[in-house]
């Protein structure tokens, strides 16, 4: 967010240079280094006490956070310039549904047919009959949202070649997921896909790199040219 100067919603985009997408585009211009040095940083936290706390026994915490930065200015001034921007995201909370175990045993019945300890007995033949390690526990997982965002772009201004931009960033997330909803045993029909146990998720792994080269030129009357050239 700190890197992008403005934006634009096209919902039905014509241009030539626009494509191999469907539906509306979203275009941003990003912020670029000028002879003027200047710089910020960031953060924002969030948690359970602050945002609406209520005793909620299948959601007992909750923790978000976000900071980084931005640094721009010249490297040769009026010639060269620089611009980069740092977002690092984090969210932990434990996964949240009306089927998680809360202890008590007559809710827990009602809601999800049967008890924590019972639950608890089934991990322990699990472990102790047949050895299986590291299968978690019945109750509600701590899942994690990981998120880091890093964003560089250089401008030379090379007199009558034009203006040249180079920019790249990079996103490095993860997200864990667990799926235990609609797998109560009082809903007829619904044993498809059991109660999962908190190590029986998965980790969705995100990476992407992308590079972009622009070349703004002007020929003199009224004519102008602009290339792109990017890599994902």
């Amino acid at each position: 967010v700190e890197a992008v100067k403005e934006f634009q919603v096209l919902v039905a985009p014509f241009d030539v240079r626009q494509g191999s997408f469907t539906g509306g585009l979203v275009n941003t211009i990003t912020r670029s280094g000028t002879n003027d040095w200047s710089g910020s940083l960031f953060a924002y936290y969030q948690d359970k006490g602050i945002s609406g706390f209520r005793d909620d026994p299948t959601f007992p915490g909750l923790s978000v956070g976000q900071y980084g930065g931005t640094l721009g200015g010249p490297i040769i001034r009026d010639r060269l310039h620089f611009f980069t921007a740092v977002d690092i995201q984090d969210r932990e909370a434990p996964f949240s549904s009306s089927f998680n175990l809360t202890g008590e045993d007559a809710s827990d019945i009602a809601r999800t047919g049967f008890t924590l300890a019972d639950a608890t007995r089934f991990r322990d033949i699990l472990e102790d009959t047949y050895g299986m390690t590291g299968i978690g526990d019945p109750t509600a997982p701590e899942l994690s949202n990981p998120n880091v965002n890093l964003f560089g772009k250089l401008s030379y201004q090379a007199d009558r070649l034009g203006l040249f931009e180079l920019t790249y960033n990079r996103v490095d997330a993860e997200r864990d997921i667990l799926g235990r909803n609609a797998t109560s045993t009082t809903i007829p029909g619904r044993l498809r896909d059991g109660y999962q146990l908190s190590n029986s998720g998965y980790v969705f792994d995100n990476v992407t790199n992308t590079a972009r080269l622009k070349w703004t030129s002007q020929f003199g009357r009224g004519i102008s040219n602009e290339f792109l050239a990017g890599y994902s």
